[in-house]
């Protein structure tokens, strides 16, 4: 409010210093008709140019303060406030980029934790039944060759039972037909019996 009133006080006296300015130049005016001088280059009017011209010079100085610099200042402030925004917003979208980088190789890390994971129990399981169908395997062929030797057995033994058996009919029918010879079946198994023990 004072500056306000300071202002028109001077805006007041420099309307009545422009008015004797006024009456001044006149008079000057007349002096330069009448000397036929320059009035700016008159040493009589230095000291009212010089305080006119520091009037305009504070009106100036009063008006640039009051309502073009703080234009200014708020322009350059709400320039400065613009840039920080800016500059904080890429900072935000760099640690928001960066989160999300870190987020995407972390999922990439599980996949392939799980993926090997997988694999691996995949791979046991193969081995274990694998390994289960080799062993019914095996006791399959086992079983089958065991069957097989005592099959061979079981007709090995028929076939020397049968071999006695013809041996000693043979022998029995030799000895009567050849020899004349009674020979009893069971004497004639005997000496078929003593016959295959002395081969073997």
């Amino acid at each position: 409010m004072t500056a306000f009133m300071l202002a028109d006080a001077a805006v007041e006296a420099g309307a009545h210093g422009a008015e004797a300015a006024h009456g001044a130049e006149s008079a000057a005016h007349g002096a330069e008709h009448a000397s036929g001088g320059f009035p700016p280059f008159d040493p009589a009017l230095f000291s009212s140019q010089l305080f006119w011209f520091l009037v305009a010079f504070g009106i100036l100085l009063y008006v640039m303060s009051k309502k073009a610099l703080p234009a200014v200042a708020q322009t350059l402030e709400k320039r400065k406030n613009t840039i920080e925004a800016d500059l904080a917003g890429a900072r935000l979208a760099g640690e928001a980029a960066e989160a999300a980088r870190a987020g995407h190789e972390k999922l990439i890390a599980e996949a392939r934790a799980k993926a090997r994971g997988e694999i691996e129990d995949v791979r046991g399981k193969s081995a274990a039944i694998m390994a289960e169908q080799t062993a019914k395997s095996e006791a399959d062929v086992a079983k089958t060759i065991a069957d097989a030797e005592a099959k061979i057995a079981t007709m090995r033994a028929g076939a020397l039972a049968n071999v006695r058996a013809t041996a000693s009919d043979l022998a029995v029918e030799i000895a009567q037909k050849i020899g004349g010879v009674s020979v009893s079946k069971a004497e004639a198994e005997q000496a078929v019996d003593a016959a295959g023990r002395s081969a073997a």
